[in-house]
Parts: structure tokens; sequence; C-alpha cells
């Protein structure tokens, strides 16, 4: 009994002692007690995004040196610009003049083929314009008498005309005789070579006469009575109204009858002795070309 009055009187005296709270200090502890309830557990903080810093461009220190050392190191870059600058341009003249030289030579390649083709029609129109001295007949005709004992004598005749569009003036005439034919050795190659300074115009002919006679041995004319021919090859050197100088040449043989005389010109098959070229015009007295 004695030990529930002595908690009463405690607990009363506790009572007492306790402070008495206003209505305002209630109506805090509330709010306190609500804003503690409703705050979260782990709340977010917002993180600011952090820029990576750039690097300081690299300054050359020429515009303004603070030292010696700047300075020479601002002259050491200047060298070396101008280094790069002249590298450039001598890389760009290069280039220029490489192209340039190309373009020269495509020039020169047009060029040339335009005075090859302009050299080209000179000729074409030389040529078509020229006169062309060829054979057209000979006669032969054997003479009763020989002037020569132990030889058979012919007389002979040549006619030769031109066939071109131009005039022109003969210098030389060659012509050989043989039996047996150009390129054979049977024939006795007997010749003659006239100067002749004769004009002769297109479609003219001019005669060329063997005067002093052709002699062939017993043995050749042996060969002459069987074959009944006699083969006759020369050429022509003339000079053009130009004074270009040209060589005709041809070959063939004249038909016999019985009678030991004929008249003609049969054409012999010869490269060798038909030819048409141009001889140089500073040597009007050089010997013919031909080969007979």
């Amino acid at each position: 009994m004695r030990r529930w009055v002595v908690c009463a009187v405690m607990a009363l005296g506790l009572g007492a002692a306790a402070p008495s709270q206003s209505p305002q200090q209630v109506d805090n502890h509330k709010q306190s007690a609500q804003a503690i309830a409703t705050k979260p557990a782990n709340p977010t903080v917002a993180v600011q995004a952090v820029q990576p810093k750039q690097p300081a461009k690299y300054e050359r220190p020429c515009r303004e040196p603070k030292n010696d050392a700047e300075s020479e190191l601002c002259a050491q870059w200047q060298a070396a610009d101008a280094a790069k600058d002249s590298v450039r341009w001598a890389r760009y003249q290069t280039v220029l003049g490489v192209l340039g030289f190309l373009g020269l030579l495509a020039t020169l390649a047009y060029t040339a083929r335009g005075t090859q083709a302009a050299a080209d029609a000179v000729e074409a129109q030389v040529n078509a314009d020229r006169p062309i001295m060829q054979i057209d007949r000979a006669l032969l005709v054997k003479q009763a008498v020989s002037e020569v004992p132990g030889f058979v004598q012919f007389k002979a005749a040549i006619w030769l005309k031109n066939f071109g569009a131009t005039s022109c003036w003969t210098e030389r005439i060659i012509l050989r005789f043989s039996a047996g034919g150009p390129d054979s050795s049977a024939g006795d190659g007997i010749g003659m070579e006239t100067r002749r300074l004769s004009f002769v115009g297109s479609g003219m002919e001019i005669t060329q006469n063997v005067h002093y006679g052709i002699f062939f041995s017993p043995e050749h004319f042996s060969w002459i009575t069987a074959h009944k021919n006699v083969f006759l090859w020369g050429c022509t050197i003339y000079r053009d109204a130009g004074g270009r100088r040209w060589e005709t040449g041809f070959a063939g043989y004249v038909i016999l009858e019985d009678d030991f005389e004929g008249q003609g010109f049969h054409q012999y098959p010869s490269d060798r002795h038909w030819f048409d070229r141009r001889l140089p015009n500073h040597k009007p007295d050089d010997q013919s070309r031909h080969n007979s």
C-alpha cells in the first residue's frame, strides 16, 4: 500500500514540474512533424555538366617579342614560313613549266603536221603539172654494108614524147642497144649518150638519131636473126618550167621484120630500168644515176 502511495506522489510532482505549452508552440510542433513525414528519404541533387577545358592555341611570339629569345624565335618562324612558301611556289612553277612545255610540243607537232600537209599538197601539185619525157617509138634498119668489117651495122632513130601537162627542156639522152635483153649477158650493151638542150612542149615529141650506127658481132647478130628483135633501154634527163630536174627510164624491144627493119616499141618488164625520179638541182652536170 505504501508503495502505491509513493508512486502517486512522484507522478504528481512530475506533472507539476512539466512546463505548460502555448497554442502557437503546439501548431509549430505539428507543422514540423508534417514536414518530416512528407520529406523524401533520398533527395536528388542536380549536378551541372562540366565542359572539358580546351587547350590554349599556340601563339607564335612574332608580334611583340618580349626579349631577345622571343625575337630570335620569331625570325626562325618567319624563315620557316618563307621556305615553305618558296617550295610551294617552286612546285607551282614546275607544274606550269611542264604544262607549257607540253603545250609547246603539241604546237610544234601540229605545226609540223600542217607544214608536211602543205608540202605534200605542193608536191602533189608539182607531180600533177610536171612534164614526163618518155620513149614513144624507135626505128631500126639494117645496113647493107657495115662500116666496120666483121660487124653488122644498124641505123637507129628514137622518138621521145612529153606525156606530161607542162613543157620541159631536155638535157641528156642515154640509149643502150643489145641482143638478149637489158638484164642478159648476151648483149653488147652498145650505147650512146647525147647532151641535147631541146624545148619540148606538152604532147610534143623530138627525134634522136643515132648517126654513127649500132654494130653487132656475128655471134650477137645470130641471136638477133633467131629472135628477130633488138633490145633498147635508157633514160632521159630534163628540166621542168620551175627548174626542177627529172630522170625517166625505159626498157623495151623493137621487133624486126624479115629484112631486119622494124619500127615501134614494146615495153620490157624491168623494175631496174623503169623509173621516174627527181634529181638534185644544184648539180646540172652530174652523171645520170641510170644503172645500165
